[in-house]
């Protein structure tokens, strides 16, 4: 009895919906873990804000992307109008997390943080 106990639990794994704005679309994750602090820290991981709009042309025609170079992988948002990209990193103590690449800016004298677009016109997409 306990045995089939055991296998209903593994099978009823809890699940969690995250939804990121890029650009016009919105992405959907489905996320899974055994239990709720699993599923917490495995939602963490997703830890990059909604992205409305290229902070170099203001355009909504955004996409998420992705290529391989090499022995790296690279994750993007790319801008369809002018190609400006911001890159996701991730730390090597844990490649599952990702977040969005930042740069300080300074306004009105105080200094914040801003996505760090990059303009890649002369890149290869």
């Amino acid at each position: 009895m306990d045995e089939l106990i055991l296998n209903q639990k593994k099978r009823d794994m809890l699940k969690k919906t995250v939804k990121k704005q890029i650009g016009k679309t919105t992405h959907v994750f489905q996320l899974q873990a055994e239990n709720l602090h699993e599923l917490i820290m495995e939602s963490k991981k997703m830890s990059f804000p909604d992205v409305l709009n290229c902070n170099n042309c203001n355009s909504s025609d955004l996409i998420l992307d992705a290529n391989k170079a090499k022995s790296h992988n690279f994750t993007f948002i790319r801008c369809l109008k002018c190609n400006s990209k911001v890159h996701f990193s991730n730390p090597k103590e844990n490649s599952d997390v990702f977040y969005l690449k930042t740069r300080v800016q300074k306004n009105d004298g105080l200094e914040i943080k801003v996505l760090d677009w990059r303009n890649t016109t002369n890149e290869k997409v």
